[in-house]
């Protein structure tokens, strides 16, 4: 039954249109868009792309669309001027309403409407309305207000899904607007092509520009000086190892981030590990900025200078560490633990005087750093093999004597590739 009357009211709603427009099209108005507020809307106006029509009728009756009977919620609103209400500064308009709720449901309710407007509806049978960058106030607006809203399905709803609705009718844009916004959206495209094709062209060129500078760099050479700061590390952290009940052996085998400088002429590292290795290109890094992206990699710029970060994998070779006591008595050596062949040919050429000592020793890649030690009585009764555990862990360093073997020491310095 509902979708039947849904049917017979598009039609006769259509018939009344048509009938309308043929008669009095001179004092009919269709605005393509208006604003609308209900109780659900939070007091925000939602724009709604559709149709609102005015249709002046008979003296001071109207007829009023909002949205076609197609696209529901539309509303039909046939009212009558009833006078002006001079308290609230508003005109009344009395009449009946039809809305269409749901067409598949076929669900429409009918009943009465109070239209409050502080215009004469006439006003807006000349395009009287809002501009669409303008905000919405309250002056070119009008409220309408249902009651006793009865739907077409069997048995009574008290309510329907909006009891009041406020309408602002957004002005249609003449012929000449509507051609010149077409204009300045065809110009605004344009020139968005011509920027997008200049932006991608200046891209290509520091592409080329980043890619020709790199094919100068000796990555090798690189990753040579990277492996060398992690070996004076290596060195350096040696030197708090606890080698006392045991020698110890480590390496370092680790990814870092290594942020380089390179321009026409040479390449350097300017940091390793979040540790600063180059202060003046450092400075140079912080003033440079973003100048293109290369396969995930960005590099940034400062004048003629190029700066990136580069993940380097290192794995350095293993550095051995520990101390042995050694004895020369009637011109013989005693080890009083298994030692290396390197070692022992250190002890016949440097350990010269009778008595007990304490040597240390690095060794790196076969190349062996030896010294001689002092340490106190118990570590040298610990390291003679007699009673250890009153041995305390400290020594004291006597020095490179003169004619022992350096191979490794110092720092390894890092410079210009």
């Amino acid at each position: 039954m509902g979708k039947m009357f849904l049917a017979f009211f598009i039609l006769f709603m259509t018939i009344v249109l048509n009938s309308v427009n043929a008669q009095e099209k001179e004092v009919s108005y269709t605005y393509d868009k208006f604003g609308i507020i209900n109780q659900y809307t939070n007091n925000m106006v939602l724009e709604v792309n559709d149709v609102l029509k005015f249709v002046k009728r008979k003296g001071n009756s109207f007829f009023i669309q909002l949205a076609h009977p197609m696209n529901p919620p539309a509303y039909s609103l046939f009212v009558s001027l009833k006078g002006y209400d001079e308290l609230n500064e508003k005109y009344v308009y009395i009449g009946d309403a039809i809305v269409g709720i749901d067409i598949k449901e076929g669900l429409i309710y009918k009943g009465k409407c109070l239209i409050k407007s502080s215009k004469n509806l006439d006003v807006f049978l000349n395009n009287i309305g809002y501009n669409y960058e303008y905000t919405y106030s309250k002056d070119l607006s009008f409220s309408v207000y249902f009651k006793n809203m009865r739907t077409s399905k069997e048995g009574y709803i008290p309510q329907m899904p909006y009891t009041f609705v406020e309408v602002f009718p957004i002005k249609n844009k003449s012929e000449q607007e509507r051609e010149e916004k077409l204009l300045r959206e065809k110009r605004k495209q344009e020139w968005e092509k011509r920027e997008f094709e200049r932006k991608e062209k200046e891209i290509k060129r520091k592409e080329e520009e980043v890619i020709n500078i790199l094919s100068t760099a000796n990555r090798q050479n690189i990753k040579e000086q990277v492996c060398t700061y992690f070996e004076n590390k290596l060195l350096k952290d040696s030197e708090y190892w606890d080698v006392l009940a045991k020698p110890q052996k480590k390496e370092i085998k680790t990814t870092t981030d290594v942020l380089i400088h390179i321009d026409s002429l040479q390449t350097n590292i300017v940091q390793i590990d979040k540790e600063i290795i180059n202060y003046d290109l450092d400075f140079l890094h912080r003033k440079a900025s973003h100048y293109c992206t290369i396969n995930g990699t960005n590099y940034y710029k400062y004048q003629n200078h190029i700066f990136y970060i580069e993940k380097v994998d290192i794995k350095t070779k293993p550095l051995e560490k520990g101390i042995y006591g050694v004895e020369r008595k009637k011109g013989k050596l005693k080890y009083y633990q298994t030692v290396p062949k390197e070692i022992q040919e250190w002890c016949q050429s440097n350990i010269i005087k009778n008595g007990f000592q304490a040597i240390e020793y690095s060794n790196y890649d076969g190349q062996y750093t030896i010294k001689p030690i002092t340490v106190t009585k118990d570590v040298k009764k610990m390291l003679q093999g007699k009673d250890p555990q009153k041995a305390k862990k400290t020594w004291k360093t006597l020095g490179i004597i003169c004619g022992n073997v350096v191979l490794i020491g110092g720092a390894i310095a890092l410079g210009a590739i």
